[in-house]
């Protein structure tokens, strides 16, 4: 599938589901976009994104390598499973729902994926009440952005991320954060291999009431940032 001067394609719904492969039959083969997104779904209404790529997969984009936005609402989540090759311009994993709803947020990549990006390795965000889950098993290496960005806006919904593959970042190697004052769940990191920033290594915040856990568990790994190596911050 190549994608040229004309700019995106992307696949616009208004629901009740977008699906881009499946664990059984996901997507292979190489995708290059010139102008715009490797593979782009949105929906201005309730019902799921679905988005799984195999190993033998390569996405080469100008823009995000797989851009995924819930934009309607509602009921539904947003479930991205990654393990070929993407290098990106932009973010090479974007997963946002942005309008509220219920509904998780979840980015898996596979453990030999590689992740080449000029912004975040990987961007999840969920404005609704269902929380961010991001699992990285493969190696991540972005040039300006964060490594992994995981970020709940909503009332209610925790972030959960864990890092199994390695990750160079010119800005943060992971960061987890919830925005919303109201909301008592709590940010969790898990940073099971080496993670290096040109900003931070890792950390955690949240306005609202609940927890910031970072758990650094493997030894011989290391973590590091150009000012804090692992950083978490809570208000409550």
């Amino acid at each position: 599938i190549t994608g040229g001067s004309s700019g995106d394609v992307i696949v616009t719904g208004n629901g009740p589901d977008l699906t881009f492969g499946t664990a059984d039959d996901g997507l292979s083969g190489t995708i290059n976009a010139t102008n715009g997104y490797g593979i782009g779904a949105r929906t201005n209404g309730s019902g799921n994104i679905g988005i799984t790529t195999l190993l033998n997969s390569s996405i080469t984009a100008s823009y995000s390598g797989i851009y995924a936005h819930r934009n309607g609402g509602g009921a539904g989540n947003i479930v991205i499973n990654a393990a070929g090759a993407i290098d990106a311009g932009w973010d090479g994993i974007d997963a946002l729902n942005s309008n509220g709803g219920t509904g998780v947020v979840s980015v898996t990549t596979g453990s030999q994926s590689t992740i080449a990006s000029f912004g975040d390795g990987t961007y999840a965000w969920n404005s609704g009440t269902g929380g961010v889950f991001v699992t990285g098993n493969g190696t991540i290496n972005s040039s300006e952005g964060t490594g992994i960005f995981g970020r709940s806006s909503g009332t209610s919904g925790e972030v959960q991320i864990v890092a199994n593959g390695n990750i160079t970042a010119g800005g943060s190697g992971i960061y987890g954060e919830i925005s919303t004052p109201s909301n008592g769940d709590n940010v969790t990191i898990f940073s099971n291999s080496n993670v290096t920033g040109g900003f931070g290594g890792v950390a955690g915040t949240t306005v609202g009431t609940g927890d910031v856990d970072i758990i650094a568990q493997n030894v011989g790994t290391t973590i590091s940032g150009g000012h804090d190596g692992i950083f978490g911050h809570a208000t409550s």
